[in-house]
């Protein structure tokens, strides 16, 4: 019954952070569909109901990681003029962590995809792009500010 309930409730989101979480764990070779498939408790045909292909879920798991990075990166490198120091401090606080292991196993099997796959890099491209920019908006601020 859960099972058949399961199947049901899967949907592409799921199919998504199901593959992160291997992805993290196994890195991108060990990401196939089958195995994810068995992991969920799913069979391999709900994953051809969502996507085309692999390539169909690998660049949705890059879309939603590219998203969350730059949500993330933005929302941490907000800073109200005076309140940077205090907003640096949080940010070493949030990425230090012992509960931010699982994201730092995903950015590090993110970045060694980026190594073998051109749409991989261009995303990580793209998300450190923005880091920097934010980064010298920030510092910009601070300048502009008198808040060095």
């Amino acid at each position: 019954m859960e099972k058949t309930a399961r199947r049901a409730s899967l949907d592409r989101d799921a199919w998504i952070k199901g593959a992160i979480a291997v992805l993290s764990e196994e890195g991108v070779d060990g990401l196939r569909v089958e195995v994810l498939a068995k992991r969920l408790g799913v069979t391999k045909g709900s994953f051809y109901w969502h996507f085309k292909d692999r390539r169909d879920l690998l660049d949705a798991v890059l879309d939603f990681w590219q998203e969350g990075r730059i949500r993330d990166i933005r929302k941490q490198t907000a800073a109200k003029p005076g309140g940077e120091l205090q907003a640096l401090r949080h940010t070493i606080e949030v990425y230090a962590a012992a509960k931010n292991r699982k994201g730092v196993a995903i950015e590090a099997a993110i970045r060694l995809w980026a190594r073998q796959d051109p749409r991989a890099a261009s995303v990580v491209e793209e998300v450190d792009a923005e880091r920097l920019s934010c980064t010298q908006d920030r510092k910009s601020t601070r300048l502009n500010s008198g808040h060095l």
